[in-house]
């Protein structure tokens, strides 16, 4: 990754990439098996009905019964259970669908300019600015503070 900083040299608005994070509920595997959080995001996933014993997550035993359980990004979660409950898994922290970011003229950002595939963040970022709309940062030119204040 090369992370760099750059000035943006027009107003830009863009869709942010948060918004569908969880595609799907999986489903309640076997007893015990761990299914893990694939999304960037933790997951509140609430357990229902079922004969449960254990729910743990991360390898911490957090529950014995029905509930909502806090999954983490990448963590995962298992129940032990003798009669299969069901659950629903649900973003924590999720943008709603349709959110624009907004980015003005002569704002610095830092992003990430490498070429496929975009994976991270900042290779993200720079991709949905474009790179039309940037410039380098210039050091002792972009970082002067240039509004004084006046009485």
């Amino acid at each position: 990754m090369a992370l760099s900083r750059f000035v943006l040299t027009s107003d830009v608005q863009v869709p942010w990439p948060g918004a569908a994070v969880l595609e799907a509920t999986p489903a309640v595997p076997a007893s015990t098996v761990a299914v893990q959080n694939a999304s960037p995001l933790p997951a509140a996933v609430t357990i229902t009905g079922g004969t449960i014993t254990a729910v743990v997550v991360n390898g911490i035993t957090v529950g014995a019964g029905a509930g909502t359980y806090l999954v983490p990004a990448a963590g995962a979660i298992s129940v032990t259970y003798s009669a299969a409950p069901a659950w629903a898994w649900a973003p924590v922290g999720s943008i709603p669908a349709g959110f624009t970011a907004k980015f003005v003229k002569n704002q610095v950002i830092c992003a990430d300019s490498a070429g496929a595939p975009f994976v991270s963040g900042a290779q993200q970022l720079f991709q949905a600015i474009g790179a039309s709309n940037l410039r380098a940062f210039v050091q002792g030119q972009d970082d002067v503070g240039h509004a004084g204040l006046g009485n």
